[in-house]
């Protein structure tokens, strides 16, 4: 199953944009095309079943701060949200919960330290914890590089038993990709690249919808800071 995602960020109006992601890419560029929220939800294939869609608020990771505006815009007629946004602490997960997401994602760059992690699994098992990986490397908050085999294990241990790898570059070796589907195989891709998530035997993956619509710099009706890099590390 191929679960669709769409990047989200608020307009000064008080609606939602979605963000386009390049083809090959699982992250927005600078630069990227923005098309009304809705407009792109409409584009999702329509089926018997209520299947999951991914809504990932693209501001809370640009300012590394939770907003509220995308979660009063982010319905997705048909189907269950899980919802990516800034996690620090059980508090953030709380206000993440006050919405209609029947999962969230929590990225693992963004959750305080180990003791945070801990009170918010305490808090929910529907959180799924999100390792970045750019440039062959896991990104973190101020600790010491890991590899991702290490941090997957890590996490693990804490007692998260579904968590989410990110891979922004496409730079995840076919050989961890392969250990995770064996050792992991609850684990779920999230990449510009779902089709050959299939060959190493994942049956779920997250893969950015694909639309067109006008090209800007920063969007002006988009509240946001410019991102320091294709997405914050601290």
């Amino acid at each position: 199953m191929e679960i669709p995602a769409i990047y989200a960020a608020g307009r000064e109006d008080g609606g939602l944009l979605a963000i386009a992601v390049d083809e090959g890419r699982c992250m927005p560029s600078r630069g990227a095309a923005a098309i009304p929220f809705q407009e792109a939800v409409g584009t999702l294939p329509r089926s018997d079943e209520r299947l999951p869609a991914v809504v990932v608020d693209f501001e809370s990771l640009v300012s590394r701060g939770f907003d509220e505006r995308v979660v009063k815009g982010m319905r997705v007629r048909g189907r269950d949200v899980w919802f990516m946004t800034w996690i620090r602490d059980a508090d953030d997960l709380m206000d993440a919960f006050n919405t209609t997401a029947e999962a969230v994602i929590a990225p693992f760059h963004s959750m305080e330290d180990e003791a945070a992690m801990e009170d918010i699994l305490s808090m929910s098992d529907s959180v799924m914890p999100a390792v970045f990986m750019e440039k062959g490397r896991v990104v973190s908050r101020g600790r010491a590089p890991a590899y991702l085999r290490e941090t997957l294990e890590r996490l693990e241990g804490i007692g998260f038993r579904r968590p989410v790898v990110i891979d922004v570059d496409g730079s995840v070796p076919g050989g961890d990709w392969e250990w995770i589907a064996d050792v992991m195989p609850s684990c779920v891709p999230f990449t510009g690249s779902p089709g050959r998530m299939s060959a190493y035997g994942f049956g779920t993956t997250v893969a950015p919808i694909r639309f067109r619509g006008p090209r800007r710099g920063t969007p002006s009706r988009v509240r946001r800071r410019p991102p320091r890099a294709s997405y914050p590390s601290r």
